[in-house]
């Protein structure tokens, strides 16, 4: 991507809006409220999760975060893999034993995670 930028604006002046958006066509996702998150605002978005009292289903949502975040997770290990789309409301994906190691706050994020205790589950 990197190389790509350079050769596309090679000897250019650019702004901010136009970098966002060539990065946001060429991955073919709307990035423009995660630059907003990460790049004006001093606030981390944290990613909010409890289990069932079963544990086969995890709820999660996102914190501290601009309107409209969304960004989606892909949390996955050698064994396990599993794909999230936290937003404002509780959320909730079923889940099997093995998916509960993905979502922990011992996991490697670019977010603050924090376990909370059980909620009100989503209806």
């Amino acid at each position: 991507m990197f190389r790509r930028l350079n050769k596309v604006f090679y000897h250019q002046t650019v702004n901010t809006a136009e970098i966002e958006n060539y990065i946001s066509r060429q991955l073919g996702y709307d990035y423009n409220l995660v630059f907003n998150q990460y790049l004006r605002t001093t606030d981390i978005p944290t990613l909010e999760f409890y289990f069932s009292k079963s544990h086969d289903s995890v709820f999660y949502r996102y914190t501290q975060y601009v309107d409209g975040f969304g960004l989606p997770l892909v949390l996955k290990d050698e064994h396990a893999r599993l794909r999230i789309v936290p937003g404002r409301e509780w959320k909730y994906s079923k889940i099997l034993k093995a998916d509960a190691t993905l979502v922990a706050p011992t996991a490697d994020f670019s977010l603050i995670v924090s376990s909370t205790e059980a909620q009100q589950p989503p209806t």
